[in-house]
């Protein structure tokens, strides 16, 4: 995840835990314009997940090379306004930010919220977001969103978890990852375990991290290679999508893809 830029839209994050300490770069209080602190643990226990890095204590993230943004919309009890999300993808355009993560959400659609993220789509930044945790046919927004990646929650059985939301986006859009008792950092500087589809959702953007520090940057290509590698790529449906999230499938084919590109400019 070397030299990407992955924007953490959430509730702050503690930048001096062990695990993160050099990986978040910059931030933004979208709410008060203080502090991107955390003050929940929620946005600490993401930005773990995807860029804690590889230094013999606690956990290695799946990109622990990338470069986090912490971009605060979310407040201590873990909600927030639509204004304050946006305000926060606006800042992340100006850094120049390719990856956002939003593991958060409403049953209750934005046209505000849904025009950014087809505005972000439309700048070649890459929107990933988590379907919910409600067990239930209907995903969180931005989830819904046909141009965001949807992210469901699977266990230790690599089944879909019994709370992690579903639908027909799924089919085009979705994709699992593990959400099941994983073990994350959090705000006093210590580790925890927890649960959600908010824990499977950076997985898949550290993946994301992962290839596009190899080159791939174009958001058609980053999906399939999501895609394809994962469990269920053949029978997508609506309860599992594509099936679980495979990072070695999907860079083995990137790494195939740029064997051939080299192979074809030597000759």
């Amino acid at each position: 995840g070397k030299n990407v830029k992955v924007g953490v839209i959430d509730t702050g994050i503690n930048r001096f835990h062990p695990d993160l300490q050099g990986a978040v770069i910059d931030g933004f209080d979208a709410i008060n314009g203080i502090s991107y602190e955390d003050d929940n643990n929620h946005g600490t226990y993401v930005a773990s997940v995807i860029a804690a890095r590889k230094n013999g204590i606690g956990i290695v993230g799946v990109a622990p090379e990338a470069m986090i943004y912490s971009i605060k919309a979310m407040g201590s009890d873990g909600r927030g306004y639509i204004s304050d999300i946006l305000d926060g993808c606006q800042w992340a355009i100006t850094k120049d930010i390719r990856v956002i993560i939003m593991s958060l959400g409403s049953e209750q659609k934005s046209i505000a919220l849904s025009e950014g993220i087809d505005y972000l789509a439309s700048e070649g930044i890459f929107v990933i977001a988590a379907t919910g945790n409600e067990g239930k046919s209907g995903m969180f927004y931005p989830a819904r969103n046909n141009v965001a990646i949807c992210v469901g929650g699977s266990g230790m059985d690599d089944e879909r978890m019994s709370w992690s939301n579903y639908g027909p986006e799924l089919i085009n859009n979705g994709v699992l990852a593990p959400g099941d008792w994983i073990q994350v950092a959090n705000k006093d500087g210590q580790w925890q375990r927890v649960s959600g589809t908010s824990i499977a959702t950076p997985h898949i953007t550290g993946i994301v991290a992962l290839l596009m520090s190899m080159g791939c940057d174009v958001p058609e290509r980053l999906r399939e290679l999501i895609f394809s590698g994962a469990s269920r790529s053949d029978n997508p449906d609506d309860y599992v999508g594509h099936g679980v999230a495979n990072a070695q499938k999907s860079i083995m084919s990137m790494s195939a893809s740029l064997c051939r590109q080299n192979f074809c400019e030597y000759r």
